[in-house]
């Protein structure tokens, strides 16, 4: 009898351990997708186009564009062999491909930016949907902010949104559909009235990288100046612009330090490190000298402790063990 209930909680594990595996969900692979961090603790993804012969097939028919939405728990340690996905079971209204996105400072909501948006079930393109999505994280609703202004942003994609501390976010540049021509314009979505302000010019980039500093300007390296993806649209990386979002001024930089030659090789193995005090490309870095983490320094003046009050113990006895003996 101890026999069979040991077998059957034996099997009972093995096919929870069974269901469990099989019903747990791994995104499959995709690329183009929105992603947004929530408070260090959630990582979102949007959408992403997938092809069911993998993301290197050429055929055009082979292309879907999805709307699944799901995060990986960041606040708890994790394998990156054996990751623990979370689906939301309701998905995004639209397919979204080539898009941004905007997390509010509460960390309630997720603003979805430009893209390509399309009907889920039939894949066509919906050029004429809204250019902004609202994802509430307290219950997994969308909506469609009401925006004022000369909405112009249309449905760029590949640029990256760039917000200050008053609320404001800045949208550089982008492209149109995939491809489709560059949108030359700097366009301003003001989220405490959502209102927009557009400003058109002359040249712009996508699928650059871009950071702002406390100051509050926007630094953008690299990048592509025309849609046609081939060597000569790539932006050389030595061709910095800056945008001063309290001036709303551009400004060109030409970093002094080539990327060319051993220093590229070198680069392209390590990370890209670029000085925005001296608008310059970093080559070495100079180590300073770590500080021991009190973990190791403790254990280490804790044993010197210890021996010295051995060798005074010992010290003690010899000069008692003398003193008897005389």
């Amino acid at each position: 009898m101890r026999l069979q209930n040991l077998l059957c909680r034996f099997f009972t594990l093995y096919l929870g351990t069974i269901l469990l595996v099989t019903c747990q969900f791994v995104p499959v692979s995709r690329h183009l997708q929105t992603s947004a961090i929530i408070n260090n603790s959630r990582w979102y993804f949007f959408g992403g186009r997938i092809r069911n012969h993998g993301v290197d097939s050429d055929d055009i028919s082979d292309i879907n564009d999805i709307n699944e939405v799901f995060y990986l728990k960041l606040s708890k340690s994790f394998s990156t062999d054996s990751l623990e996905w979370h689906k939301d079971e309701t998905g995004s209204p639209l397919a979204n491909v080539f898009s941004t996105s905007y997390v509010y400072p509460n960390n309630s909501s997720i603003l979805i930016i430009g893209g390509v948006m399309a009907n889920q079930t039939t894949h066509d393109v919906l050029p004429n949907s809204s250019a902004i999505y609202k994802y509430n994280l307290n219950d997994s609703s969308w909506e469609v902010p009401k925006i004022t202004g000369i909405d112009d942003f249309a449905h760029c994609g590949g640029l990256q949104s760039m917000a200050d501390n008053t609320g404001r976010i800045f949208l550089y540049g982008g492209m149109l559909d995939i491809p489709g021509p560059i949108c030359n314009k700097m366009s301003i979505l003001y989220t405490n009235n959502m209102s927009w302000i557009t400003n058109n010019i002359t040249t712009s980039r996508f699928g650059y990288a871009a950071t702002i500093d406390k100051s509050g300007n926007i630094t953008y390296i690299g990048g592509r100046s025309m849609s046609n993806f081939d060597d000569d649209s790539y932006v050389s990386m030595n061709e910095i612009l800056i945008f001063d979002t309290k001036s709303l001024s551009w400004h060109n930089i030409v970093s002094n330090s080539r990327l060319t030659g051993e220093s590229l090789v070198l680069l392209n193995k390590h990370v890209y490190i670029f000085d925005t005090l001296n608008y310059k490309w970093v080559k070495t870095l100079e180590r300073d000298t770590p500080v021991p983490p009190l973990i190791i320094v403790l254990p280490i003046l804790a044993f010197l402790l210890v021996l010295l009050m051995i060798c005074w113990c010992l010290k003690r006895q010899r000069k008692q063990n003398e003193g008897l003996s005389s």
